[in-house]
């Protein structure tokens, strides 16, 4: 990960912190929340949320991790694939 250390951003997903990443010249922009006994992750396309949305609703954070880790959100690829190229900026 570019600009970030991956344990810490894996963290902040289990945590709901706003992230904001960049893939190839396109930036992401991750949020959670607890509500009504649900924790909720999202990510979009920061410039044009109607590029990309993606969210998730379950009673475990773990469960949202673990569908956010393995969704291809970036250009079709998984965070796995792409965490050599991607970078974890601060805007």
């Amino acid at each position: 990960m570019i600009d970030g250390n991956v344990k810490d951003f894996i963290d902040g997903l289990y945590h709901g912190d706003e992230m904001l990443t960049e893939y190839k010249g396109i930036r992401y922009f991750i949020q959670g929340w607890y509500k009504d006994g649900k924790n909720h992750l999202e990510i979009w396309t920061y410039d044009n949320p109607e590029i990309y949305s993606w969210e998730c609703d379950y009673e475990e954070p773990e469960k949202c991790v673990e569908e956010f880790l393995k969704v291809p959100h970036w250009d079709g690829k998984t965070f796995q694939e792409v965490e050599p190229e991607l970078a974890w900026i601060d805007d």
